[in-house]
């Protein structure tokens, strides 16, 4: 067994397979001595050669492993988190390994971080620590390893951590919808050169399954949409949140008041998923805001008509969940937007969205509305 990790070394992982050998190499060239191991694993009538933690594509040649018709005795185990990896390095089957049962994630955890986690002082901190590393392998290993022979006050400290993994808290991924994507993606202008929203669609399926390929997302219930296990999410949330760019509140939150100055000015992108928001701010600045998700727990909470006067920038706005007589008259200056949801609300009159002259995707996706007024047909640009 080799460990390949992000740099691989030829001749670390020529030595590591000669030594498990008994094979001592006399040549100094690369060539040498992938020569010298080939000629010493086939004489294994049967062997199997494990490459764990592969990145990048290795060359079996270059190392001098044998395999398929080369070889019929020698089995090749490769591990790596790149599905796509290993189709390119011609796998002939594949295993998908997931997350640990309680029991197992719990035995790795106690065999890593040791016996004492099992003592009255530790015991219960311990198992919270367990649950927060969420059932992977490698965060198991990882945040035991970093415990061991630690005192009680370094675990309670980690545990803290854990319980606030980013800026904002803010957990997702669960049942995410491409279609949402998509017009997101339409929106900020994610794929340059990419004009047609079939070609748009096309090119983000391939984004999630090459992600999907990567460990990074999750099969749904459907191909239409995809799952993200929490601690990915903490992680991509935390550093999407770097120097203030995100803000992002989740159902669990609670807020009664809002950030100001300099933090809300560089905002790139606010995300309000059903957080307990007592009231709006009249009005954020919010200059540089691009991105602006709100699906909101009260349907009957009040957006301030000059909610959006500072938001120049705002290309994407989502509302969601809501209930709107009017829309914000401060929605009109909004000139640079380009995606507009509306989808699971209560709709009045809404011709005030006929001043968004650069709007190209409009979607009242499950909305209550009478009518659509004419003003829709002011919307040129409008392709979805």
């Amino acid at each position: 067994m080799a460990d390949v990790t992000q740099t691989p070394n030829v001749r670390e992982i020529q030595d590591r397979t000669a030594d498990l050998l008994g094979l001592k190499f006399e040549e100094q060239s690369m060539i040498g001595r992938a020569s010298r191991l080939c000629e010493r694993l086939k004489k294994e009538k049967k062997i199997v050669v494990i490459l764990d933690n592969i990145w990048a594509r290795l060359n079996l040649k270059e190392v001098g492993i044998p395999f398929g018709v080369e070889h019929l005795g020698c089995t090749l185990l490769l591990t790596s988190r790149d599905l796509d990896l290993l189709n390119d390095m011609d796998a002939q089957k594949n295993v998908q390994i997931g997350v640990l049962t309680e029991k197992e994630a719990w035995d790795l955890f106690k065999k890593t971080a040791g016996n004492r986690v099992a003592s009255p002082d530790l015991w219960s901190t311990a198992t919270e620590v367990a649950k927060k590393c969420a059932a992977l392998p490698i965060a198991i290993s990882t945040v035991a390893r970093a415990l061991r022979n630690k005192d009680s006050f370094a675990w309670r400290d980690a545990l803290r951590q854990l319980n606030n993994p980013s800026p904002s808290n803010f957990r997702g991924g669960h049942n995410a919808s491409i279609q949402d994507l998509l017009k997101y993606a339409m929106g900020l202008g994610l794929f340059d050169g990419v004009r047609t929203v079939e070609d748009t669609r096309v090119r983000l399926l391939t984004v999630v399954s090459h992600l999907e390929a990567s460990c990074l997302l999750i099969d749904s219930y459907n191909s239409q949409r995809f799952d993200m296990h929490d601690l990915i999410s903490d992680v991509a949330i935390s550093i999407a949140s770097k120097d203030n760019r995100v803000f992002a509140l989740r159902h669990e939150d609670v807020r009664n008041d809002w950030p100001e100055g300099e933090s809300m000015k560089r905002c790139d992108k606010i995300i309000l998923y059903e957080a307990s928001v007592s009231k709006l701010p009249d009005q954020m600045k919010c200059p540089e805001l691009s991105f602006f998700y709100m699906l909101s727990k009260d349907p009957s909470m009040k957006m301030p008509t000059n909610f959006f006067k500072e938001m120049i920038s705002l290309k994407v706005l989502d509302l969601t969940n809501m209930h709107f007589s009017l829309l914000p008259s401060s929605i009109c200056l909004l000139a640079n937007l380009r995606t507009l949801c509306l989808d699971h609300c209560v709709l009045g009159d809404i011709a005030i969205i006929g001043e968004l002259k650069n709007l190209e995707i409009l979607s009242l996706v499950h909305s209550a509305i009478e009518r659509l007024p004419k003003e829709i047909g002011q919307l040129i640009k409008l392709r979805y």
